[in-house]
């Protein structure tokens, strides 16, 4: 997604759409991983949208940032999953 920015907002988008289809199911510290997940991919495209406008006129830009947004990110968007498949299930 470093390449294509604006391709964060499909996580975004499907968090989302879990979100609305599922409220009713989601407990809620679920639903809290749902929004939660959503909101940061959203946060992380925006980031990331102003990182590839900067490094338009850089030589060689060392992206250290990925190392400490990349695993938070994972866990989010982990525990968001996981919340959604238990909805799911319990529909």
């Amino acid at each position: 997604m470093i390449a294509v920015p604006p391709l964060g907002l499909v996580p975004a988008l499907l968090f989302g759409a879990c979100f609305r289809r599922l409220r009713p199911q989601l407990k809620r510290s679920g639903a809290v991983f749902v929004v939660a997940g959503a909101l940061s991919w959203l946060g992380y495209t925006l980031y990331e949208c102003a990182i590839w406008v900067w490094s338009q006129g850089v030589t060689a830009p060392i992206r250290v940032d990925l190392q400490a947004i990349a695993p938070i990110l994972y866990l989010v968007s982990f525990l968001g999953l996981l919340a959604c498949w238990k909805a799911r299930r319990a529909r």
